[in-house]
């Protein structure tokens, strides 16, 4: 499983980066004869990584409408967790966003026979792919790399939101992120936020803030976009250096399950 992830989390970026920006894994389940469901899986708790729920939103739609399964049986999005306390191997050890796919079940007599027809594998993958074109088409918000500084005790982080949308488009001078998606955090200590919707900046604030004894602490950025689509990344690794007043800013991976310490 490791290995699979590796190949999202290792991939080339035009910008000189690594990281793809999806990991997507594709199965069909099994189960009773009678079921016969699309579900997509996410890592962890809903708040994790939003990302993941954004795109799984659109995949799983698609394949239900297209393979005509039952989707009001369940939930056609489903944590990993719910199988296992530590969540699938291959989603976990994915540093980007990332979904499995279980399409239908195999167990299924009916379904299964129509498995083996090359037209109806074809169909199945065109929904995958028509989900991913909807999700496209609403952008991945994200924001320039966070400056951090600190002055008397005020933690200061200030950034420019983009709302991953074509700024060519009818209304680009509008604003299109939710103000009230907004929200900063500081290892779990919400930060006072200032958003100016003209030119996007953010700048939010903590007083009394302790430098850690490890002189780290992780800032989680959250926002959407007005298709409620959730930035990427949103997770920072802060240095404080040791003159105490100015902080160094580095993108962290998608928030992933940790085995509980002895």
């Amino acid at each position: 499983m490791p290995d699979r992830a590796a190949v999202a989390n290792q991939a080339a970026r035009p910008d000189g980066g690594s990281g793809a920006d999806l990991f997507i894994s594709i199965h069909h389940n099994a189960g009773g004869r009678s079921a016969n469901y699309t579900t997509v899986w996410f890592h962890g708790e809903a708040d994790w990584s939003e990302p993941d729920l954004d795109v799984a939103r659109y995949v799983g739609h698609a394949l239900g409408e297209a393979l005509r399964t039952d989707v009001g049986r369940t939930s056609p999005l489903m944590s990993d967790q719910q199988m296992y306390p530590e969540g699938f191997g291959v989603l976990r050890h994915c540093q980007v966003p990332a979904v499995l796919l279980e399409c239908s079940f195999f167990s299924n007599p009916e379904e299964n026979e129509r498995l083996r027809d090359a037209f109806y594998n074809l169909r199945e993958a065109y929904a995958v792919y028509r989900g991913l074109c909807q999700y496209a088409y609403g952008g991945r918000p994200t924001q320039s790399l966070p400056k951090v500084s600190l002055e008397n005790g005020v933690l200061q982080v200030t950034t420019v939101l983009d709302d991953g949308l074509p700024a060519t488009w009818w209304g680009g001078d509008r604003q299109r992120i939710l103000s009230s998606t907004i929200s900063v955090y500081v290892d779990d200590h919400a930060m006072d936020v200032d958003y100016d919707p003209t030119d996007k900046k953010l700048v939010a604030k903590l007083a009394e803030f302790a430098v850690p004894e490890a002189r780290t602490a992780a800032l989680r950025i959250h926002f959407a976009n007005f298709f409620k689509h959730h930035n990427w990344p949103q997770r920072f690794a802060i240095r404080i250096d040791e003159t105490g007043n100015r902080g160094h800013c580095s993108p962290l991976a998608a928030r992933r399950y940790q085995p509980p310490e002895d």
